[in-house]
């Protein structure tokens, strides 16, 4: 008899995993293997990836360390096993467009896990990727709009998934977002009108280059790179202030611990952001439409001089999940700048509640562009307009307006 708590098929409802046979499989398996790979899929969800070690899934499977280290090797041997059993199954679902409450959603949030560690772990990466691009591989035969859809409901599940255990009210977006696998071949001619020309490239300054005190803005642009490197598990203060080269003690008047510093981080940088899409929009006069106006902030993600900050964000995402210190961290910045970029989106014409709708739909697409755009899908390739303006339409269409 397994330990109590583990994972099994009678925990989804049997007509959810009826499309899903590759995840029945893995709930069904009741091996010593399987227990080990229940006990992770459960874990990754209740205390987060990061956390998972070799001993709590020893602790709740009630398997020998052999049997771990025979089998998987490590944890990363484990997620690795999961994804390879049922990853591509569950890629293509989310890709389809297949609705939430269609499928074993409740799931979801350990395959983003381990797709996101994919990008700064080797062994996760080895079975990731081939499955993501053997897929677009397939998708890229069916044309370029077939490439967008899918990469956008892959981005949105992401970004939905990572962010509604911070802001659980993201979930309104589900309905709205999942318009998209509708988007038809030729959306191009039905949502009218070309693109309006794209502002000249902004530089993005240099996280804590406007810092008065030097100090603190090395340790801020280290606290970027270590988090967006390693994830905050393994950024302690020691190793940011090696990275900073800076001794301890030169931090220790400016951050209490590590998630002072990571707090700090946070919201000095997405101070930053939010002054850089200001000038974005100002380049273009304020000439915008409502979604064209939330196509330009989307398409300011993809700025490559943002890369460190779209990966540290999705660490502290991440780690937010199980770590309720950081979950305030990360609301109170949004409160913060958000009535900011509202006010913004107002002043193109949008009602509050669109322009709330807008905001939340930003949010949650850019942070799952820096997990599936370090895969290899060329998003920067994608005309961010085309989906926008469907999505608004629909938005219109949902509220009768």
């Amino acid at each position: 008899m397994p330990p109590v708590g583990l994972l099994s098929v009678s925990d989804v409802a049997p007509v959810l995993l009826k499309d899903s046979p590759a995840l029945a499989s893995l709930l069904a398996d009741d091996s010593r293997p399987g227990r080990v790979l229940r006990a992770a899929l459960r874990q990754i969800s209740t205390i987060g990836i990061d956390r998972v070690t070799v001993a709590n899934l020893l602790a709740e499977s009630g398997v020998s360390r052999g049997t771990v280290y025979a089998h998987f090797g490590d944890v990363y041997g484990v997620f690795a096993t999961i994804w390879s059993l049922a990853g591509d199954e569950w890629l293509r679902h989310v890709t389809a467009g297949q609705r939430r409450d269609e499928r074993p959603a409740e799931h979801d949030l350990p395959f983003v896990h381990i797709l996101c560690l994919a990008r700064r772990t080797p062994v996760l990466r080895e079975v990731v990727q081939p499955d993501v691009e053997q897929l677009w591989g397939e998708l890229s035969l069916r044309g370029p709009m077939a490439e967008m859809r899918a990469a956008w409901l892959l981005a949105a599940s992401v970004g939905v998934e990572l962010t509604a255990p911070v802001l659980p009210e993201v979930r309104v977006l589900d309905d709205i977002l999942w318009a998209v696998s509708s988007l038809p071949d030729d959306a191009r001619e039905l949502v009218g009108e070309d693109p309006p020309p794209a502002p000249a490239p902004l530089e993005f300054p240099a996280p804590g280059s406007k810092e008065g005190d030097p100090i603190t803005g090395r340790l801020l642009r280290a606290d970027l790179e270590v988090v967006a490197a390693s994830g905050v598990a393994a950024a302690s203060m020691l190793r940011i202030c090696r990275s900073a080269r800076l001794t301890p003690g030169a931090a220790a008047p400016r951050f209490a611990n590590a998630g002072a510093l990571h707090a700090y981080t946070f919201e000095s940088t997405i101070e930053e952001v939010l002054a850089d899409n200001g000038r974005q929009a100002a380049a273009l006069g304020g000439s915008l439409s409502i979604p064209d106006n939330n196509a330009m902030f989307i398409a300011s993600s993809l700025n490559e001089g943002r890369r460190t900050w779209r990966n540290f964000r999705q660490e502290l995402h991440i780690a937010a999940q199980h770590d309720p210190r950081l979950a305030v961290v990360i609301m109170s910045a949004f409160a913060h700048t958000n009535p900011t970029l509202l006010q913004r989106l107002t002043e193109t014409g949008a009602s509050p509640e669109m322009a709330a709708f807008g905001l939340m739909a930003n949010q949650a697409y850019a942070l799952g562009l820096s997990a599936v755009r370090e895969l290899g899908i060329p998003l920067h390739t994608y005309d961010n307009y085309i989906p926008v303006r469907w999505i608004y339409n629909s938005l219109v269409r949902s509220l009768g307006r």
